[in-house]
């Protein structure tokens, strides 16, 4: 097991503005690299935040349970906020849509360990704890 310090600081958020990877690199680089990657651009002075669970296609109730259970806390984030203020029209039909795209968000904890790299325009921070 590793403690990589960032991370361990880091806040969650259902509209997370980084995304986590551990990766191997090899013999060049040994040991267990934790790759950050930025999923949108990020304002000067703005916290960097990651999900604890995953967040994309889960209702608002869904993801409060579960970090509820697994982290101890209720979500106060801008959108649960905002979800919290839908009607129960727009909060079924929002919900129908999160079912339509779980499949993109079913990873399980916000983390992979893939080492196919990142594509797009995102930037990348690497941080060796090891």
């Amino acid at each position: 097991s590793a403690l990589v310090h960032f991370v361990a600081l880091c806040n969650h958020s259902c509209m997370p503005n980084l995304e986590l990877s551990f990766r191997h690199r090899g013999s060049a680089q040994p040991g267990l690299w934790c790759v950050c990657t930025a999923t949108r651009a990020i304002a000067t002075g703005e916290e960097l935040v990651m999900q604890y669970v995953p967040v994309v296609a889960s209702p608002l109730a869904e993801r409060r349970e579960k970090l509820r259970r697994m982290w101890g806390f209720e979500c106060g984030c801008v959108r649960c906020v905002a979800e919290e203020g839908l009607n129960k029209a727009d909060s079924a039909w929002f919900c129908e849509g999160c079912r339509a795209f779980r499949e993109e968000d079913d990873s399980g904890d916000g983390s992979s360990s893939d080492d196919s790299g990142s594509g797009g325009d995102r930037s990348e921070s690497e941080g060796s704890d090891g």
